[in-house]
């Protein structure tokens, strides 16, 4: 589930791989995904104009940390589709994407104790002055 999304824009097109690992034979599967949407994220206008900002989509599951881990794929970069991108004009999108990993509690809810994992894949745009 996508946590930052605004309104009904988002697309998400999901598929799997699988990968025989070195380790006991064991058949990894990896899940990719694929969105497209509006999303929301806080600016900070600490240096305007010439600022840069973090452009954030937040991602968790219903599984608990005991039923899945994410891992970044470090074999195979992620990237964004600059061409795709709809402020150009105004921005300049930078190509490098960083991971980070929280984990969340289900809040006001039966199931406190259950401990989701969420990752968080974050990329950064330049604001163009003039």
């Amino acid at each position: 589930a996508v946590l930052n999304h605004m309104g009904d824009s988002l697309r998400h097109d999901k598929w799997y791989s699988t990968n025989k690992t070195d380790k006991n034979g064991l058949i990894e599967i990896t899940e990719h995904h694929k969105f497209k949407g509006t999303f929301w994220e806080r600016m900070e206008l600490n240096h305007f104009p010439y600022d840069v900002q973090e452009l954030s989509i937040s991602l968790t599951t219903p599984l608990t940390i005991n039923d899945i881990c994410f891992t970044e794929n470090k074999q195979k970069p992620s990237g964004v589709n600059r061409t795709v991108f709809s402020d150009q004009q105004s921005w300049h999108l930078y190509e490098h994407v960083e991971f980070s990993f929280e984990q969340h509690r289900e809040e006001y809810s039966l199931n406190y104790d259950q401990i989701h994992p969420v990752l968080i894949c974050t990329c950064h745009v330049g604001r163009k002055c003039g």
